[in-house]
């Protein structure tokens, strides 16, 4: 998605995050994220985002025009190490309570990504969480892992604009023409 066409990022996770049992009332600080990628996609084409779900619905709501802010808000794009070979996503500052919040993990493809690669995300464990705070993740359901996604290209498209120019005479429209007159 970086296209007049197709300008949101396609979304591969959404996480929620809650403070449990529900009548708590201790919070903890989101601080970081880790996400290891998966597959043979080179790093460099691909751009990974942590998008807040917004309106509270479920759905990842992504840019609507090319160069618009989204409806559901960037949180921070992630910064990949290759050493790790995961994208870390740094200074997130949000609150975890009692109420559960979606998290989408969002990417955008290159068009020079190479064919025939593929894609994934995982979360390994709960230590990729880095909270601070009273309340911590719990160790349970991990690992996290996305399927991964074959990278196709998609076949250019040739956009034909037409314009009625029939009875044009100098510029000016015109209902009729007479014979003979070029």
């Amino acid at each position: 998605g970086n296209t007049y066409e197709k300008p949101s990022s396609v979304p591969m996770l959404r996480l929620t995050l809650q403070v449990l049992p529900s009548g708590v009332a201790q919070t903890a600080t989101w601080d970081q994220l880790r996400v290891d990628k998966k597959g043979t996609a080179l790093a460099s084409d691909v751009w990974v985002g942590l998008y807040e779900d917004v309106d509270g619905d479920g759905k990842f709501d992504g840019e609507q025009t090319l160069g618009s802010p989204a409806p559901d808000t960037l949180v921070k794009a992630g910064t990949f190490d290759a050493l790790s070979n995961a994208w870390f996503f740094t200074g997130i500052n949000k609150i975890v309570s009692n109420i559960p919040k979606n998290y989408f993990l969002s990417v955008k493809i290159s068009s020079t990504a190479q064919e025939a690669t593929y894609l994934g995300l995982e979360i390994n464990n709960h230590n990729y969480f880095t909270m601070s705070g009273v309340a911590n993740v719990a160790a349970n359901n991990f690992k996290i892992v996305t399927d991964t996604s074959t990278i196709k290209r998609e076949e250019a498209k040739v956009i034909v604009l037409a314009e009625d120019i029939a009875a044009m005479i100098e510029s000016s429209r015109t209902a009729t023409i007479l014979q003979g007159q070029s």
